[in-house]
């Protein structure tokens, strides 16, 4: 009966041997230990060389290391049945082994179809005339180490592709790794940015606040975050992060390593601020606007309540913003409105809060108001910086602008210092423009009269309710009646015959001056084609509004031909500051219009900023001096009087009629004959009437 094991070919434990063969016992030790245990015997050719190594023993730990069962391996041999070891080299490992008689310590990899099955770490011994070899099995721990190596990896893989920037900072603070999303960020290679001090990369501004979540990190916190930290490129350029650090200890809970990730937040950052700057700021012109304007107000309202003084309010209108528009289009008009906002902001200073509050429309608040002095520079400086000429689409414009201005009081609230100031604007330009007003307690019932008034005349548009009279141009030497200027007068109903002032800024602010101003030619020209023995010529007014119209020298002209009246029974009429923003289109116009044979002269000469530039620039026949100088004269005002000679020697030189206004008294007459002034209309001869005069006294 065969007792051996199965495993070894010994003889079993239960064998009648068990009981006490030490021999079997040994076997059986041998067999429960995890040590390999191989013992071979040299196969040798006839010459005594070792051609093979024949196996005579393998312990359970062998046959597993071998993958095969013991009948097959016993008595046969290695060569035989691994040819593989001996150009791999293992037989000659064996055979160095047996013949030098030194030990041989040697990693043996065993395989299987699907490549290495693992790996042994065995020591070789002469044993007889063979080998006897004891290993033990480090499949395992070269399985942790693939799965190290593969964590590590895949570790590595993801460092490296991820999106956000990571780094590796020693203990002391330098950068040890930077994966290529950090260096990115950063604008710098690898090489450049291992090795130096990670603190070189955040902002000063942030290096304080970093060094405590440090800090934080070395006494025992496992984690920080820090939002908005601002990061340098090597350009100098910030790059808003969001970061987040960890702690990496050892054993003994030091810090080894700090893991750092930070997150490009940039895009994000730059969106959240232009939320702010659009919830505070105009975007065309960059100002503040009129919802940060009524916080700043209120702000410095309280200031000025603790410190004793006042607070100042400008509220500024362009004059005739609406004939850019018109004429050349929103775009030329959006870049006036930038023009415009730097001179503001350039003249106010840094301590003046500039805003605009819409449209054409700027506001400046002025905190610290000791006296409305300051006021008035203010609102000069502010002037005379939007007067400056402008190039549009190759179109010479040169702005005006009207202020209302007013001054806190105790019971002051934002709300009401913007409507004071408001209603003073509308006195400014209701007043002439090109002006600063400064309120009273009358500017909010006047603004709200606004609106009647402007419902009137649509009324009156419609039903007939405008008038034209006429006042008498006189010749100043002999009295007589040279021509008439035709003035628009509105009946209304309820308070009855209304002068100009009372509406016309109205009509040009509701562009109902336009229907009125063809309204007004055509009772003129009606009445010139029913009245040829009227004396000279007949001057309407034109204002910058209906000149901005394109069709409006057409439409003019066409009125002409309809009524059969001649070109030169006719004058146009228009103010010096709604001539400084004729457009050079407007300007061809009236070239045109000149050279049929209808005159153009400037109305209120000597009131504007550049009174030569527009004699000089537009194809103007004549010029009417305005009311102010000769009111001046009948006081004796030296410097009014030679102003006023020295303008008639300028229009006499340049071949133009000259029409002196407002003349009241039999002084002021003489004055203006004297200074060399041949033409007047005023009280003097005749009030406006509705009918035109052939001689004085008629």
């Amino acid at each position: 009966m065969d007792t051996s094991s199965p495993a070894t070919g010994q003889p079993d434990a239960g064998s009648e041997f068990a009981g006490g063969d030490p021999q079997q016992l040994f076997r059986e030790s041998l067999d429960q230990i995890d040590t390999i245990m191989i013992i071979t015997r040299s196969r040798r050719d006839a010459s005594g060389e070792i051609v093979d190594f024949d196996y005579v023993y393998l312990n359970a730990a062998g046959l597993r290391m071998m993958g095969r069962a013991a009948e097959e391996i016993l008595g046969r041999g290695l060569v035989e049945m691994f040819p593989s070891h001996v150009p791999d080299g293992w037989f000659d490992v064996y055979k160095r082994a047996v013949e030098s008689g030194e030990k041989q310590h040697v990693f043996i990899p065993t395989f299987d179809e699907n490549g290495v099955r693992g790996s042994f770490e065995v020591d070789v011994w002469k044993f007889g005339d063979g080998y006897v070899m004891f290993g033990r099995d480090m499949s395992e721990q070269l399985e942790r180490q693939r799965a190290l190596e593969e964590s590590e990896r895949r570790f590595r893989s993801t460092v490296e592709s991820a999106t956000v920037g990571i780094a590796l900072v020693s203990p002391e603070g330098t950068v040890e790794s930077a994966n290529p999303a950090l260096c990115h960020m950063l604008g710098r290679d690898v090489d450049s940015l291992v090795g130096s001090r990670y603190d070189l990369q955040i902002s000063p501004e942030d290096r304080d606040r970093v060094d405590q979540q440090v800090e934080a990190l070395r006494g025992g916190a496992d984690r920080i975050m820090l939002s908005d930290l601002r990061l340098v490129r090597v350009d100098g350029q910030t790059v808003w992060t969001r970061c987040a650090a960890i702690a990496l200890r050892g054993p003994d809970g030091e810090v080894q390593h700090f893991m750092t990730q930070f997150e490009d937040m940039t895009a994000e950052h730059r969106a959240r601020e232009e939320l702010v700057y659009r919830a505070f700021n105009d975007p065309l012109t960059g100002l503040r606007n009129r919802s940060w304007i009524a916080d700043i107000l209120e702000t410095e309202l309280r200031a000025a309540k603790r410190s004793g003084t006042g607070v100042g309010v400008l509220f500024l209108d362009l004059d005739n913003f609406k004939v850019v528009n018109e004429s050349l289009g929103h775009e030329a008009g959006d870049e006036l409105l930038a023009i415009v906002a730097d001179r503001v902001a350039g003249a106010a200073g840094v301590d003046v809060h500039v805003g605009r509050s819409g449209g054409d429309e700027f506001v400046a608040v002025v905190p610290g108001v000791a006296e409305p002095r300051a006021l008035e520079l203010l609102a000069d400086r502010i002037m005379i910086a939007i007067n400056q000429e402008v190039s549009l689409q190759g179109h010479r414009v040169v702005p005006t602008a009207s202020l209302g201005m007013t001054v806190s009081t105790a019971r002051s609230t934002s709300a009401t210092l913007l409507r004071d100031a408001d209603a003073a604007l509308y006195r400014a330009k209701s007043e002439g423009r090109a002006r600063w007003v400064f309120s009273d307690l009358r500017m909010h019932e006047r603004a709200m009269a606004r609106l009647t008034v402007e419902d009137g005349l649509r009324r009156a548009l419609v039903e007939d309710g405008f008038e034209v009279h006429y006042q008498p141009v006189i010749s100043l030497r002999d009295r007589t009646v040279v021509g008439h200027e035709a003035l628009v007068r509105w009946r209304d109903p309820v308070r009855g015959l209304q002068l100009p002032g009372t509406f016309l800024q109205v009509a040009e602010e509701t562009g109902l001056i336009v229907p009125l101003g063809e309204l007004v030619l055509q009772k003129v020209c009606a009445l010139l084609r029913d009245r040829p023995d009227l004396p000279g010529r007949m001057s309407v007014n034109v204002s910058a509004v209906q000149l901005a119209r394109p069709e409006w020298a057409h439409r003019f002209a066409a009125t002409l031909d309809e009524y059969g009246v001649p070109p030169d029974r006719l004058i146009v009429e228009i103010t010096e500051t709604a001539a400084l923003t004729v457009l050079d289109s407007t300007r061809a116009d009236l070239a045109r219009l000149r050279d049929s044979g209808v005159g153009l002269y400037l109305d209120d000469f000597g009131t504007g900023y550049s009174s030569v530039a527009v004699l000089r620039d537009l194809p103007v026949t004549g010029l009417k001096l305005d009311a102010s100088f000769v009111r001046a004269l009948d006081r004796r005002d030296q410097a009014s009087s030679a102003l006023v000679t020295g303008m008639a020697g300028l229009v006499a030189g340049l071949g133009l009629a000259a029409v002196a206004e407002g003349i009241e008294t039999a002084d002021e007459e003489e004055t203006l004959l004297v200074s060399g002034w041949g033409l007047g209309q005023g009280y003097l001869y005749a009030r406006p009437g509705p009918e035109p005069l052939t001689e004085l006294g008629s």
